[in-house]
């Protein structure tokens, strides 16, 4: 069994851990994983007894060439008799894994989406969002067509009032091009709220205080406030659904580790 000495060093005496470089091939059919992580485990060095295993406290877990960028090899220390303990220790080690350790993937509850073990929580939450985007993107479009079905039902009701009206040729002229403003900007807001998800509204409900009908005018400004209090309604219900993540633990069994080496690491 090798010998490893940390190069930072605790102020107390050097201590001796036993020290597990191990890898893990990752097989799972449910979160579709198929994957090798190594990993390395620093253990107290406890009494050799066939009935004690360690307890998650007493082992540390580090990433893969721990031993390479922290530590230094030496020489066994005198009267230090490691060796013929080597693999006894190491079946006692893949006990407590098969105990104690856990693999942890992250899962989308909403959308039953799992990520890879070295996927960091960030990137996971990315690729929920960027999976979200087309469902969010479909969903807004139907709003869309509902709010601009809405808009023309407005403007055909408008018209029908225009004509059945007798008011000045010139006045009447004057009216719809107002009208016809507010309805256009209107529109663009439909297409800009609901066409692009991270369409932020710089600007409370537009005042349409140049209409002089005021039915007209209610209904517009009563569509626009209820189309602003939907979109925003249905954003949030996909950040609450892109954001609805939960650690799920692997199953690991027995045949997937490999304990790759054991060494004592003195610190």
């Amino acid at each position: 069994m090798k010998h490893y000495r940390a190069r930072v060093r605790s102020a107390a005496k050097m201590c001796p851990w036993l020290f597990f470089d191990v890898k893990f091939d990752i097989r799972d059919i449910r979160t579709c994983t198929c994957e090798t992580l190594e990993r390395n485990f620093q253990a107290e060095m406890i009494p050799w007894d066939d009935d004690l295993v360690w307890t998650p406290d007493m082992v540390v877990e580090h990433g893969r060439n721990f031993l390479h960028e922290n530590a230094e090899p030496i020489a066994a220390p005198v009267n230090f008799q490691s060796d013929a303990l080597d693999s006894r220790w190491t079946n006692k080690f893949v006990e407590y894994l098969m105990r104690h350790y856990k693999i942890l993937v992250h899962r989308n509850t909403c959308y039953d989406l799992y990520s890879s073990p070295s996927e960091s929580i960030e990137d996971f939450r990315v690729r929920c969002r960027d999976y979200a985007s087309q469902e969010m993107s479909d969903a807004f479009r139907v709003v869309a067509d509902r709010y601009l079905r809405r808009l023309l039902q407005v403007v055909e009701s408008w018209e029908r009032a225009a004509e059945a009206s007798n008011s000045d040729p010139k006045e009447t002229s004057q009216i719809r091009l107002e009208f016809n403003r507010s309805f256009l900007e209107l529109k663009e807001r439909i297409a800009a709220v609901c066409l692009d998800p991270e369409f932020t509204a710089s600007k409370a409900v537009a005042s349409r205080s140049e209409l002089e009908n005021l039915e007209v005018k209610e209904k517009l400004e009563t569509l626009e406030r209820e189309l602003d209090l939907e979109t925003a309604q249905l954003k949030q219900n996909y950040r609450q659904r892109v954001e609805s993540i939960d650690p799920f633990p692997l199953p690991l069994i027995l045949h997937q580790i490999d304990i790759v080496e054991t060494a004592v690491l003195w610190q």
